[in-house]
């Protein structure tokens, strides 16, 4: 086959591929903006340990929190689960992060059985409400009878992620996703400071749109991927045409 026309058809695929990403970045980044509206508050609505003991976000205060909202039907969310995994890489020496699992959409038996087979790491919990009735929930829309928490953050579609602080405040939710790493490491980083992510959307962005980056941004990016400058700029590269 003509090597021209494998560079060709190979240089159209990576276009393809980053117009795509592009497109549906800007889409997650749009719903984020929809959910903005549960910055602040907080949620205590029960949950169910793989031991199927109750618990609330109540029981991991002073922790600040990652969120993984799935279905055992998601086909996206399994995609992702690695790329969390690499998250957590990056941020493994900070005990105050915890990385949170919650199912709903599901039966309790499908759940326990999918994290078991893929290995799902992290701490597994259980939206055990999926069939509560349509009404109004305190601080969130009507019920869609999904599942409490679902509805409460405003959920339109899966994975989701959203962060919580240490004192159990919500900093925001979000489509993007693990596979964006350094736009979801940056909201980690973050969250860690105590920053809701629509501001680190918001700073994220001039970064990336400014000719010469603040040095505290370049050393988030290098130190966090333990890349040097050019390392750095490679990574930050593909969002100024994305964003």
């Amino acid at each position: 086959m003509n090597i021209k026309f494998i560079a060709i058809v190979a240089l159209f695929l990576v276009n393809l591929h980053a117009n795509a990403q592009s497109r549906y970045l800007k889409f997650y980044i749009k719903q984020q903006k929809e959910s903005s509206k549960i910055i602040g508050t907080s949620i205590q609505s029960p949950l169910l340990t793989l031991e199927e003991k109750e618990v609330t976000f109540e029981n991991y205060r002073g922790q600040f929190l990652v969120i993984d909202f799935w279905f055992t039907k998601c086909f996206p969310c399994f995609r992702e689960f690695p790329h969390m995994d690499s998250v957590k890489q990056i941020f493994k020496n900070h005990s105050e992060l915890a990385f949170i699992n919650i199912c709903s959409r599901s039966s309790i038996e499908d759940w326990k059985k999918v994290v078991s087979e893929r290995n799902i790491s992290g701490i597994n919990l259980f939206d055990n409400n999926p069939f509560i009735p349509n009404r109004k929930l305190i601080g969130a829309p009507k019920s869609k009878g999904v599942g409490i928490i679902h509805d409460q953050m405003y959920l339109n579609g899966y994975p989701t992620y959203a962060f919580i602080d240490s004192t159990g405040k919500i900093l925001g939710a979000t489509s993007v996703k693990p596979s964006d790493k350094l736009l979801f490491a940056y909201y980690i980083e973050s969250v860690l400071k105590g920053q809701n992510i629509d501001e680190s959307l918001r700073k994220f962005k001039i970064e990336i749109n400014s000719k010469q980056q603040s040095k505290e941004f370049l050393q988030f990016v290098m130190n966090r991927f333990n890349v040097d400058e050019a390392g750095a700029e490679a990574l930050i590269e593909p969002y100024r045409k994305w964003l």
